[in-house]
């Protein structure tokens, strides 16, 4: 049973994982949105109403942008859990495996 003293509990590890990685999937999105418009030099293709880009790109940009944002995502998480064990945290039960 932890201490009263720990301060890293269950509940401000999932808080905070919440926090960073919604944070990161934000900002990757951001660089991700950037980088298709200074490539092509149109805007991000993020809807199929665009009247700019066609249902390839749409599914493209949509693809990339959701695997570059679940790979942040899992190397946020990590690198969150190991720091946070690494400083005696208490980890939520679904690491307890690990």
């Amino acid at each position: 049973m932890p201490s009263k003293k720990n301060k890293l509990n269950k509940r401000k590890y999932s808080l905070l994982e919440t926090v960073l990685t919604f944070g990161a999937s934000y900002l990757v999105k951001e660089v991700i949105k950037k980088t298709w418009e200074k490539t092509t030099d149109k805007p991000a293709p993020e809807h199929l109403n665009s009247k700019q880009s066609n249902t390839k790109e749409v599914i493209l940009f949509a693809f990339s942008l959701a695997l570059v944002s679940a790979s942040i995502k899992l190397f946020t998480r990590k690198g969150l859990s190991e720091q946070w064990k690494k400083r005696g945290g208490e980890l939520p039960s679904k690491f307890e495996d690990s």
